[in-house]
């Protein structure tokens, strides 16, 4: 199983979820859907939850891990605490939030995102610095391996400006690595914990000769109460790791996506953007992004699907004909993207809607 497909087609629509979404990783890992038990079945987007067992810290977690027959599913629980390896040096988690970097601007084009997101992808020394540029800074002291090359990640922001506690990003990355399955444990067992995280979490799932290690640090001194850092390592033919935060967000970054896609109707009215994301999948060596925003509009859901059918000649674009539209959803050709896709939908208060763009593009790497 290769790490590019980590990542299924599928685009969910952004919602406020349980921090920790990790059923990419494992797709990726080829294993059963039904060794996985409910420690994030909270999650809207109905990925089953990952089966993570929490055990007191203070002892040495080994790397070693338990194998299983052909075809059978185990999981075991690996004692929470520091590793054996002694670590020179120490560092120190971040503490107050930071303000969203510069390099994604207020009304971000189309443009601007696909010159943040191609030089994230492939070979790198920092793997949490190369997300700097997407609008928060990642918590210091996380580790990257040698030789990492990363081929798939995403991130979903979630601004709440009411109450900035609740406002969070949450980001995945999925990269290979030379450094064996192992040693990446380790690796991370020993930084992250002289760093200042608290390692909460250890698992292990084990599937017809595959394994994956699951670590799972709590994030000191974070504005958002349920900060996590979740790393899952696969040891397979290929060895890879999905590396996910949930951290602080700063929630006027949400603005960089306040502009596109440009001339599509009915944006000029939106009053809230609810939530938005950027994303990089890979299908063989090709790479595709994509863009999602869900927008709050003063319109009543009856009348909006006619007000964007009698706007919709005056846009750029057209309706895909390639698939059939629903009453509150669309498919549109057009401007720069390969494929667009709209879903409107009851808003709160009533008299309001939601409105979710989504829309892919290839990059050329």
């Amino acid at each position: 199983m290769r790490p590019d497909q980590a990542f299924e087609p599928e685009r969910p629509t952004p919602m406020r979820t349980s921090p920790i979404k990790a059923a990419a990783l494992l797709a990726t890992a080829g294993l059963s859907v039904a060794a996985f038990g409910t420690a994030h079945a909270g999650d809207s987007d109905s990925n089953p939850g990952l089966a993570t067992t929490t055990t007191v810290a203070g002892a040495v977690a080994p790397t070693a891990a338990p194998t299983s027959g052909a075809g059978e599913t185990t999981t075991s629980a690996v004692p929470v605490g520091t590793s054996a390896v002694p670590v020179g040096g120490e560092t120190t988690v971040a503490g107050a939030p930071t303000a969203a970097p510069s390099a994604l601007p207020p009304a971000a084009t189309v443009q601007q995102f696909q010159a943040l997101l191609v030089p994230m992808l492939g070979p790198t020394t920092d793997l949490t610095g190369e997300f700097a540029s997407l609008g928060f800074t990642p918590p210091a002291g996380i580790p990257t391996p040698d030789s990492t090359e990363v081929d798939n990640f995403y991130v979903y922001y979630y601004p709440d400006a009411e109450d900035t506690s609740y406002s969070y990003y949450n980001a995945q990355v999925v990269f290979t690595t030379a450094v064996p399955a192992a040693d990446v444990v380790t690796l991370y067992q020993t930084q992250m914990v002289a760093a200042g995280y608290v390692q909460t979490a250890d698992s292990v799932e084990n599937e017809e000769g595959r394994q994956v290690r699951f670590l799972t640090y709590d994030i000191p001194n974070s504005a958002y109460n349920s900060a996590e850092i979740s790393v899952g390592i696969v040891d397979d033919d290929i060895d890879f790791v999905q590396l996910e935060l949930s951290d602080w967000l700063d929630p006027t970054v949400i603005q960089a996506f306040s502009s596109w896609p440009t001339g599509l109707p009915l944006l000029d009215q939106a009053t809230e953007i609810d939530s938005a994301s950027l994303r990089v999948d890979s299908f063989g060596g090709d790479y595709e992004g994509s863009i999602d925003t869900n927008w709050k509009l003063p319109i009543a859901l009856a009348d909006l699907r006619p007000q964007f059918d009698a706007a919709l000649p005056s846009s750029p674009y057209t309706i895909d004909p390639d698939y059939e539209a629903s009453p509150n959803s669309v498919y549109l050709l057009g401007g720069e993207f390969t494929s667009m896709s709209i879903y409107m939908g009851e808003g709160y208060p009533e008299g309001t809607s939601y409105y979710n763009v989504s829309a892919r593009f290839d990059l050329q790497l």
